[in-house]
């Protein structure tokens, strides 16, 4: 009787053990000396609907190789989790992972301060981050021929209209594939609940861009949100963009995980500029915001916000040259006023779509493009690497100048990328119009 009582305790322990198990995910993290020169800090942080909570931390010693975090929590509250380390600054589009229900034992090899992927990184374990990254992966080799045919624009002999016929038909073709058809195509061949999700957040930026129609979206996800409706993910989708509802505001958990994160990666960014000689590292003003955080709040009160019919008046910034150019002294019809920085992906990506309009109706239409860059020199060296000199540059500043929250605050603007087309009185006529629409509003204004 005492054996048969022993035997049942036995099976109840492994089978205990083995539940636990299945209900804990780990992170395991092969760093190189990029990371362990300094002893610090290391946060593992989900962002789930508009939900940001951190799921681990270690603390881990200079010169360490390895670390490991644990998910204790398993729920649908994790999708898209970072790595925010305390001492060293990574790219914000490179320390993020998408995370799967399904994925129980994620490793990362050679982890280095340019993030995942980067130098020779490679992660195992992580299912829906496989599936997301190969169709990545197919979407910038398409964004790279796209580029290739932006360039042959750019050069084509416009007398040859049967050559850029081609070309552009060669292009809008790419574009609407990238941006709608081939996304949508593998919703349903992915296996994975967080790849669905990710496939949903890169639609719903190119419905943002002009890429993919409103009607086509809200139609794909009506789709996805009957097929299920128990995700917290995807049902947010549905409240925000079919429903039109508000968001609900976020947990004061949730607040205080965010204000933390911002407050380690203002720290990184920001720790040696504020070093004195003795290498005390003390508080400083900052004098530019981390790379990346490129959507903020004004914080400047009572200023008059420019909208719909206003006339813009008094704009002037200083060009590359250092001399100040007004939008008076441009002398097209038309003027679209475009905000934008080399650290904003979507102010880059839509580049070559100013570029084709501006070069299509270069006699009518000026680009008057205020940079918010983090340094001049990142703005002038952004300026030769996207070739777009056409375009009259200015500098308004990073986020954190005085005057430069003045201006973004006159426009209302609460992140980037922000446009105003402006008529020949220089009042606002449009705002905001990107892809396609601007194209087909020119080609309206000047029939």
């Amino acid at each position: 009787m005492k054996n048969s009582r022993f035997f049942f305790y036995f099976l109840f322990l492994l089978l205990l053990i083995s539940c636990n198990q299945k209900s804990v995910r780990t992170l395991t993290v092969i760093i190189d000396e990029s990371i362990n020169k300094e002893a610090q800090w290391v946060y593992w942080m989900s962002l789930y609907d508009n939900e940001f909570n951190i799921i681990d931390s270690c603390f881990i010693e200079k010169g360490q190789t390895e670390f490991v975090l644990v998910d204790r929590i398993m729920n649908d509250s994790v999708s898209m989790t970072e790595l925010t380390f305390s001492e060293i600054t990574m790219p914000w589009n490179r320390s993020m992972l998408t995370v799967d229900s399904k994925d129980r034992n994620i490793k990362v090899n050679n982890l280095t301060s340019e993030g995942f992927y980067e130098n020779g990184s490679t992660v195992e374990g992580a299912f829906a981050e496989e599936e997301l990254r190969k169709i990545d992966l197919k979407m910038r080799k398409g964004s790279r021929r796209l580029s290739e045919l932006t360039e042959d624009l750019q050069v084509a002999d416009y007398d040859d209209s049967i050559a850029v016929a081609k070309i552009v038909k060669e292009r809008d073709s790419l574009k609407q594939y990238l941006a709608q058809t081939y996304l949508i195509s593998n919703l349903d061949s992915v296996k994975y609940m967080a790849s669905i999700e990710g496939l949903l957040s890169r639609l719903s930026f190119s419905r943002s861009n002009g890429g993919i129609s409103k009607i086509t979206f809200d139609s794909v996800l009506q789709i996805i949100s009957e097929r299920y409706p128990k995700n917290i993910q995807i049902q947010g989708f549905r409240r925000n963009y079919i429903l039109g509802e508000t968001t609900p505001l976020a947990s004061e958990r949730s607040k205080y995980w965010h204000k933390r994160r911002d407050e380690i990666r203002d720290y990184t960014y920001f720790k040696d500029k504020n070093k004195t000689t003795d290498g005390i590292t003390i508080p400083g003003e900052k004098e530019r915001r981390a790379p990346g955080m490129y959507a903020v709040k004004p914080y400047t009160n009572n200023v008059a916000v420019y909208t719909i019919g206003t006339k813009v008046q008094n704009l002037k910034l200083k060009d590359p040259k250092d001399n100040y150019i007004s939008v008076s002294d441009l002398k097209t019809n038309y003027i679209l006023i475009d905000f934008w920085a080399i650290w904003c992906v979507p102010c880059v990506e839509e580049i070559p779509n100013i570029l084709n309009v501006h070069n299509k109706y270069k006699d009518k239409l000026s680009v008057y493009a205020i940079s918010l860059d983090n340094t001049r020199q990142e703005w002038i060296e952004g300026i030769e690497k996207y070739k777009c000199r056409q375009f009259t540059h200015v500098y308004a500043g990073t986020w954190a100048n005085e005057d430069a929250t003045l201006l973004t605050k006159s426009f209302g603007i609460n992140s980037i990328p922000a446009n105003f087309l402006l008529d020949k009185d220089r009042r606002i006529i449009a705002k905001n119009i990107r892809g396609k629409e601007l194209e087909t509003k020119l080609s309206q204004l000047l029939r």
